[in-house]
């Protein structure tokens, strides 16, 4: 009998959560299709190899919290969105 062991990274949905959060349509789009892409990569599998000989196995590296602006509609009033563009040059002035 012969092991294989797959490994698939799938950081797309990572970067769009980070840009838009995680309750934007845009990452909700991203889990629809990434959802079915899974089923159908599953389904393709199982097509060659019995199920009782594979086990599939999804984990992540981390949660994200809601953009900031749904955090303040919601009462966090301490949630910012940080523009990188902006407090890179003062972090390298102030390291300077």
């Amino acid at each position: 009998c012969q092991e294989m062991l797959m490994w698939v990274c799938l950081s797309p949905l990572d970067m769009i959560g980070h840009e838009f959060g995680p309750q934007s349509r845009e990452a909700i789009d991203m889990i629809y299709h990434l959802d079915c892409q899974i089923e159908r990569f599953m389904n393709c599998v199982s097509e060659y190899l019995k199920r009782t000989d594979v086990l599939f196995v999804l984990t992540a590296d981390h949660g994200i919290s809601p953009i900031p602006e749904l955090m303040n509609q919601e009462g966090y009033n301490g949630a910012i969105r940080v523009d990188y563009s902006k407090v890179i040059p003062e972090i390298n002035q102030m390291i300077s």
